[in-house]
């Protein structure tokens, strides 16, 4: 049994500068239960298992715990070392190195040669022909000799006027346009120093035209 002789609370702790279990007030009184270690005496406090400070504490009759030394190896003894083996690296070989694709070499494209042009032979140069003069005959010369009885005429001037009889007094049966076809469905009359033709028309009209104005179409 010891006694707190400190003038103050001593706690009782779960383990050395542990927790607080209870506190101690002086000259109280704790059983002791084992030896001291590090300073801290185990005790029994508050019915519990517990630590005290070795310094306010005296053993009933004036003599103080002896703390338990700390026990000192003896040289020459081997004290264990711990031997730590360091992992050992895997080695990991290499990869291969691949060689780079190698380039399909394409055959260079023949180069076609260009087409030879075409040559065209030059065309000869005629010399222009001289045109061969025709004699030229008189209107009035022409149609006389080429109005006949069964011709196609055409009227020639504007105008002209288809009458009802071989005379310029005549009555007019009707007036005629150039280009207006005619049949000639006769021989001619000379009447007043004009010849005229019997016609008639696309429409089967008849009269007189004076051939002046009538030329054979063509």
């Amino acid at each position: 049994t010891v006694v707190n002789t400190g003038s103050g609370r001593l706690y009782c702790r779960t383990q050395p500068a542990g927790p607080i279990i209870t506190s101690l007030a002086a000259g109280s009184t704790v059983t002791v239960t084992g030896p001291t270690q590090n300073g801290w005496v185990p005790v029994v406090c508050a019915d519990r298992s517990g630590w005290v400070s070795a310094a306010y504490l005296q053993v009933s009759g004036g003599v103080t715990p002896t703390p338990t030394p700390t026990p000192t190896p003896t040289p020459g003894q081997d004290t264990p070392t711990a031997t730590t083996t360091a992992p050992t690296a895997t080695q990991v070989p290499p990869s291969p190195t691949m060689a780079p694709p190698t380039a399909t070499q394409v055959p260079p494209t023949p180069t076609m040669a260009p087409p030879t042009a075409t040559q065209v032979p030059p065309t000869p140069t005629m010399a222009p022909s001289t045109p061969i003069p025709t004699p030229t005959l008189a209107a009035a010369d022409t149609a006389a000799m080429s109005i006949e009885n069964g011709s196609t005429v055409q009227v020639t001037e504007p105008g002209t006027e288809l009458r009802a009889a071989a005379s310029s007094e005549a009555a007019v049966v009707q007036s005629l346009t150039p280009g207006t076809e005619l049949l000639v469905i006769g021989p001619s009359e000379a009447r007043d120093g004009v010849d005229w033709w019997p016609v008639q028309t696309t429409t089967e009209i008849t009269g007189w035209v004076d051939e002046e104005f009538l030329e054979v179409k063509t």
